[in-house]
């Protein structure tokens, strides 16, 4: 099964990335808010695919997260 790390700050969103990805077939691994767990959580899961907020909160924004995410995607 395809999986898929949602990287969203803003809860409303999330849910609502979470609810349409899983609609259409998609097993979410995690759904993270700052760039830090991005990280951590693609590098354990080694999702498939990542919908990353670019301007997320905190001291990495989602364009630095997902330069590092690269690394550990399938």
């Amino acid at each position: 099964m395809r999986s898929i790390l949602i990287v969203e700050d803003e809860k409303i969103s999330s849910m609502l990335l979470e609810h349409l990805v899983s609609r259409l077939g998609w097993n979410i691994v995690g759904s993270v808010s700052t760039g830090e767990e991005a990280i951590r959580y693609a590098e354990s899961a080694q999702p498939d695919l990542i919908i990353m907020d670019v301007g997320l909160r905190g001291d990495i924004n989602g364009i630095e997260a997902a330069n590092a995410c690269l690394l550990y995607t399938s």
